[in-house]
């Protein structure tokens, strides 16, 4: 069991602790009440850009505010220019996979064949495909050396590789 004279001094000491730094936050809070504003410490400070500050009449001051006062604009945001339309038709087919690396091996009559690895993040899969193959629906249906183009119908989405990842 522990001391109770011992336990009693150190909650004394943990009290006189907390008073003393509890004074010293009220006096550094005060003294900016009471310094003078022509002591020398606030003749050296630097200005803030406010020149006059002008009392409010007693007849303004007791009047409550009114929602006009909220609508006044603080800044303006011109509108964005218009962006030029491109004569060529964009389609915004999204796909969830992304292009990992795009290689080059030979087949078995020692022709080069180009061929991606894809990750599937739905299936989380990694899928070799070259052209031809479909993954999903999508049809590979051309590689380059840094991008492939993938078919639905219609539809076609390229997907570039990162630089640095080809190889």
């Amino acid at each position: 069991m522990a001391n109770p004279v011992l336990h009693s001094r150190f909650h004394q000491m943990l009290r006189g602790t907390a008073l003393v730094a509890v004074l010293c936050a009220a006096a550094w809070a005060i003294q900016g009440f009471i310094a003078d504003q022509d002591s020398p410490q606030f003749k050296n400070a630097p200005q803030t850009g406010i020149s006059e500050i002008a009392d409010i009449p007693q007849e303004q001051a007791s009047q409550p505010l009114s929602a006009e006062a909220f609508k006044v604009a603080l800044w303006h945001a011109p509108t964005p220019p218009e962006q030029p339309k491109s004569t060529v038709a964009q389609r915004s087919t999204r796909v969830a996979f992304q292009l990992l690396a795009i290689s080059t091996s030979m087949n078995e009559a020692d022709k080069p064949v180009k061929y991606i690895v894809l990750y599937d993040p739905n299936e989380d899969k990694v899928h070799t495909l070259s052209i031809g193959q479909s993954i999903n629906g999508y049809t590979v249906s051309n590689i380059q050396d840094d991008a492939v183009s993938l078919s639905q119908g219609t539809k076609t989405v390229r997907l570039e590789l990162e630089s640095g990842e080809n190889g």
